[in-house]
């Protein structure tokens, strides 16, 4: 695994595995999450070289939480994991896709719905429904738009819509 600088075009090995399946650099700066087809998910501390370790089967996503927390998809559950890749904390049953962090809680799709999961608590709930269900990713806006989620997700109707495109 190469790092390559955009500006200059240098390069430096980063770690040598066989072949990755999952890297994610921490938006944080500093770390870099790796998980190879061996099943080993490896942290890579890019400051020293130092590389942390730790067996994890059937991840699909990598997604970094704060400077210190790694949110791993592991077949229908979130796992959290610290930077010393110890686990923190898992969700159950959370079958989400294309999640995205923002205050304390991550969205993701599922077919039609937008969900959401409080990290703090583990409550799931529907956050609002989707036009389509080919939403591949969501996106967390850092200082965006404050979205008020209301406790019952609003239906849409197919005659609001036509309205809508009517207009």
């Amino acid at each position: 695994v190469l790092a390559i600088s955009l500006s200059d075009g240098s390069e430096r090995t980063l770690l040598r595995m066989g072949l990755p399946e999952l890297i994610a650099p921490s938006p944080y700066g500093g770390l870099v999450a790796i998980r190879g087809f061996d099943d080993r998910l490896r942290l890579v501390d890019l400051a020293s070289g130092a590389v942390t370790s730790r067996t994890l089967r059937s991840a699909w996503v990598l997604s970094w939480l704060a400077p210190d927390r790694l949110l791993a998809r592991v077949s229908g559950t979130a796992v959290i994991y610290d930077r010393e890749l110890r686990r923190q904390r898992r969700y159950g049953f959370y079958r989400a896709v294309g999640q995205a962090y923002v205050d304390g809680a991550l969205y993701g799709t599922d077919r039609y719905r937008l969900v959401r999961l409080e990290l703090e608590s583990g409550r799931k709930r529907t956050a609002g429904q989707l036009p389509d269900r080919g939403i591949a990713d969501l996106v967390g806006v850092p200082d965006g738009p404050e979205v008020r989620v209301p406790r019952r997700a609003p239906k849409a109707s197919a005659a609001g819509r036509s309205r809508a495109c009517a207009a």
